[in-house]
């Protein structure tokens, strides 16, 4: 059976991330993926309003799925995600980072099908309860008819991969594309497969060379995802041409400690430091801190057990 690809377009209908995005699809087709694209620029997704229904009426409810109070296009876009094996999305990028749309989305699907979480609830949904037909019995809490199991789509081990494009000729001008694009695979588990950041479109107009080279990259990008799609994320590697700095996000952002040399990946948040060798900056992040990145499902089983652990004023605050 073939992979399912999503290819999720946030530019416009005949713009460059189209382009490129076609590009990716049509590779992966011949690898032997099945994809569908999805152009998002006349779809209706409206904010998040931060009123934790999906949570209450869904997973904490016992419900198989989750689902959200607004009724718009967004149904439509988690369905098609939660079908895929695989990602690809495309977004340009507006004031430094990606169109709010895509915020929009990421923040709709992110808090509602966190990975970790869900795996909670299905954890707890396996506990042993009386069986209604036979009470002196027991059985795992949904096969007892008392609660549905999760639905078996959020748990997929899915691969992402993005593709950013900016229009300004520096590069300091589009920086934050790709890093706000990685927001949407973190929380749904997603492994990182590949990335394209993608400036100058003056020179992508004008320069062949450039141009078909970038082409050839993401025709190269559609083969990766299409490599990757359905296999564990231990068996995947990273496909990018940048490996960064960080080691879990592959991106270039450091955060600085006020003392001493104590140094975060405000991307992912893993820990390491930061020394001077030979004249030259050395970020070192060991391997033990690896797990606590969000990227990790360890890093997103701390977050939601976030609640429980802090006191309840700073908790209420937490909430506005």
């Amino acid at each position: 059976m073939s992979k399912k690809v999503l290819a999720l377009n946030f530019g416009r209908i005949n713009g460059m991330n189209r382009r490129f995005i076609t590009i990716a699809i049509e590779a992966a087709k011949e690898a032997g993926a099945e994809v569908i694209r999805i152009d998002t620029a006349n779809l209706n997704i409206g904010r998040c309003i931060g009123c934790g229904e999906c949570s209450r009426s869904s997973r904490e409810g016992g419900a198989a799925t989750v689902e959200c109070v607004l009724k718009d296009d967004f149904q439509m876009l988690r369905e098609a995600l939660l079908d895929s094996d695989a990602i690809i999305v495309a977004a340009p990028v507006y004031v430094l980072a990606p169109p709010g749309q895509y915020k929009n989305f990421l923040d709709r699907l992110g808090p509602a099908n966190d990975y970790a979480a869900t795996t909670k609830e299905a954890m707890k949904r396996r506990s042993q309860v009386p069986d209604p037909e036979r009470p002196a019995s027991f059985v795992r809490m949904d096969e007892s008819g008392a609660l549905p199991p999760l639905d078996p789509r959020v748990h997929k081990h899915r691969g992402i991969a993005y593709i950013s494009l900016g229009g300004a000729s520096v590069h300091h001008w589009v920086s934050l594309g790709i890093p706000h694009m990685k927001f949407l695979g973190f929380p749904i588990g997603a492994h990182l497969i590949d990335e394209m950041d993608i400036h100058g479109l003056k020179k992508i107009f004008t320069d062949k060379d450039y141009a078909a080279g970038l082409e050839k990259r993401a025709a190269q990008l559609g083969r990766n995802v299409a490599e990757a799609a359905g296999r564990h994320p231990r068996d995947v590697q990273f496909k990018g041409d940048d490996p960064g700095i960080c080691p879990m996000c592959h991106c270039r952002f450091i955060s600085l400690s006020s003392k001493g040399t104590k140094i975060e990946c405000p991307i992912c948040g893993i820990s390491g430091s930061l020394s001077i060798e030979d004249g030259a900056l050395k970020v070192n992040f060991p391997v033990d801190e690896w797990d606590n990145s969000r990227f990790a499902f360890q890093g997103l089983i701390e977050h939601t057990n976030y609640g429980t652990l802090i006191d309840p004023h700073r908790q209420a605050h937490s909430s506005v």
